[in-house]
């Protein structure tokens, strides 16, 4: 027969061993123990008793606080987590004397529910830890494709963005793609034009746009 100690008993709880408990003590769950035999069991470290005690609450524990939880949810994890503890206060609280008189049966009940509401609270405390660990993603700036509106806007010279409004659609559609880094056999394609007609074009644009901003500094000096 497997004899454990009080200590072994608390701590080394598993669902393994709970498996095998319950067989080893199915006969002793059908005949029930008094209180009395119960409390003089538990402050003569009677390992028997305890071992009987041990089931005998584990079952009705389980039944009481997770009948309405499935296996491995957070409640029942929970309640693993926190049970063998509860159990060695209970043995603890019995052999200081501080159970008295009573239901014992709703006395143990009450220490392990008590013990099972701190776990849970326990387990949300440290979700919320959890994610104030994760660290915060930087505020990304979208990407914005450049054209050559905004890039006459940031000018800041009224003489040529004058000029650039009175662009032909053509002509603004070739000055949106050199700003965005086209080169001239790449455009053309794009706008159904010779690569030699592009680059013409744009020589054009650039000696006008330049000639804007020459008697703009005549003007100035």
């Amino acid at each position: 027969m497997l004899i454990l100690t009080t200590a072994t008993c608390v701590q080394t709880a598993s669902a393994t061993r709970h498996h095998h408990l319950f067989r080893k003590f199915a006969a002793m769950r059908k005949s029930q123990l008094s209180t009395r035999q119960l409390l003089a069991g538990i402050e003569n470290d009677d390992q028997r008793i305890i071992d009987t005690f041990y089931v005998h609450l584990y079952a009705k524990a389980q039944a009481v606080l997770c009948r309405q939880v499935g296996p491995g949810s957070r409640e029942d994890l929970a309640f693993e987590d926190c049970f063998s503890s509860a159990f060695l206060t209970i043995i603890k609280k019995v052999r200081e004397g501080i159970y008295r008189e009573g239901n014992f049966q709703a006395f143990a009940i009450g220490v392990v529910k008590n013990c099972y509401r701190s776990a849970l609270r326990k387990m949300r405390r440290q979700a919320w830890t959890d994610l104030e660990d994760v660290p915060e993603f930087p505020e990304v700036t979208p990407y914005h494709i450049p054209d050559a509106k905004t890039c006459f806007t940031e000018l800041d010279h009224p003489r040529l963005w004058i000029w650039f409004i009175q662009l032909e659609p053509a002509e603004k559609q070739l000055l949106d793609y050199r700003i965005q880094g086209y080169q001239h056999d790449e455009i053309a394609p794009l706008v159904g034009l010779a690569p030699g007609t592009v680059r013409n074009r744009f020589a054009g644009l650039v000696k006008s746009a330049k000639c804007i901003v020459g008697e703009r500094g005549k003007s100035a000096a």
